[in-house]
């Protein structure tokens, strides 16, 4: 079945928006990001979530012969926890990646776990192997998935 994804886990989000606002060519090769983000979601769930993490990644940049960028890498620690406000349930899945960016076709590869994937199926963290294309469409996953909602005592938003 086919899964459309909406967003990325947050390693993958930051990995676009350096792609995003500068050319790869500008990127700085090994560069660290870092950061936090706290929300509060009314529509992921049936329940209000709130969702807090951070990410501390290294970026890396591969060239071919020419000297033209071709792949992004990424790795480092994602940490995100989703806490349901109406019954205090906690779910702290690992985010730890690592994943690729191929430059040239946008299509992304995440590793390990991913604790925040979006599909038409909901909100879900894994654990395998992701495959997205350039418009964030989920070519395929394998491995385990877990349902944030229903890990949190709550169903998926209506």
């Amino acid at each position: 079945m086919r899964r459309v994804a909406l967003a990325v886990m947050a390693a993958v989000a930051v990995a676009a928006a350096v792609v995003s606002v500068m050319s790869p060519a500008e990127a700085a090769d090994n560069q660290r990001i870092s950061g936090s983000y706290a929300f509060t979601a009314y529509r992921l769930c049936a329940d209000p979530i709130r969702v807090e993490g951070t990410y501390d990644e290294m970026m890396h940049v591969f060239y071919d012969n020419s000297g033209e960028a071709i792949r992004l890498s990424f790795t480092g620690a994602v940490t995100v926890k989703y806490t349901n406000l109406i019954n205090g349930d906690t779910f702290s899945p690992s985010s730890s990646g690592p994943g690729t960016t191929d430059l040239a076709t946008g299509q992304t590869i995440v590793r390990g776990s991913n604790g925040t994937i979006f599909t038409d199926e909901g909100i879900l963290a894994t654990h395998g192997r992701i495959a997205l294309d350039a418009e964030g469409s989920v070519i395929s996953i394998t491995g385990k998935q877990t349902g944030v909602c229903v890990a949190l005592g709550t169903a998926d938003a209506p």
